[in-house]
């Protein structure tokens, strides 16, 4: 069984976070592992609870002596995780798909926030796919990104930055009825699916890249890992549920269901 690292927060209502990426790997016939780098809770707001970046470290170092497959980043908070991690990241030679997930999207330049900078200048040099969204997209390659071409122009800028393979998540801010991504390894590979109408999209992003890293952990190439991923994460989303009114989770389990009905 190939294990697959994911170091991430966790999402308390369990549809994104390292719940997601745990749940994928499983589905995906992998063995996960967790490191915890922030909890969440929601009252009066949403709010993200660092844990203290030695504490990560520690929780890294126990995993010193595993044999990993792939190693997946999602939400590392603060620049001293980003450290911690990158620490870690240098003592093991395996895939990397990091899905730079930014805590704050106000600023449009990486440059201008801390964790973002981290990410940029310690984490991309070290990755092998990196899954940004359009807006993390924007931040990345300082620029706007209203179509194709953008998405194009960007990719050629955040390759730039390290990571072997970029992949744009279109999602549905791009007009039309395609939802489309972008590979870019050296050449511009489009896929397209119709946008979905179901509102279960929390988590959406971390299942993506969970099953990327799980895909290559098997073997799979980067981009036969995206382009299954694409499909899983479609499946994940159509048979998603609502957690509250309103507000709904993908469920990895999805594709599998979609698949045994066929």
């Amino acid at each position: 069984m190939k294990k697959v690292l994911t170091i991430a927060g966790s999402d308390i209502f369990a549809g994104g976070g390292l719940q997601a990426d745990l749940a994928t790997f499983s589905q995906l016939d992998t063995a996960g592992l967790a490191a915890v780098t922030c909890l969440t809770t929601v009252r009066e707001q949403f709010e993200l609870h660092p844990i203290a970046a030695s504490l990560v470290g520690e929780q890294l170092a126990s995993l010193a002596a595993v044999d990993l497959a792939a190693i997946k980043l999602g939400l590392l908070l603060t620049e001293e995780t980003v450290m911690e991690t990158k620490k870690f990241l240098e003592t093991k030679s395996v895939p990397i798909v990091t899905d730079p997930v930014f805590a704050f999207k106000e600023s449009k330049n990486w440059r201008e926030d801390g964790l973002a900078r981290a990410i940029v200048t310690e984490l991309l040099p070290l990755t092998t796919i990196t899954t940004p969204n359009l807006a993390e997209a924007e931040i990345l390659a300082e620029m706007s990104i209203t179509s194709t071409a953008d998405m194009k122009k960007a990719a050629v800028k955040i390759r730039h930055l390290g990571p072997e393979v970029v992949v744009i998540k279109g999602g549905d801010r791009l007009p039309g009825k395609q939802a489309i991504d972008l590979i870019y390894d050296g050449t511009f590979t489009f896929l397209e699916e119709e946008k979905l109408p179901q509102k279960t999209v929390n988590g959406a992003g971390c299942t993506f890249a969970a099953a990327i890293a799980a895909e290559i952990a098997k073997g799979a190439t980067p981009k036969t890992a995206v382009v299954f991923a694409k499909k899983f994460v479609y499946g994940a989303i159509r048979q998603g549920y609502f957690v509250s009114e309103g507000f709904g989770n993908v469920w990895p389990n999805g594709f599998k269901k979609e698949e045994e009905s066929l």
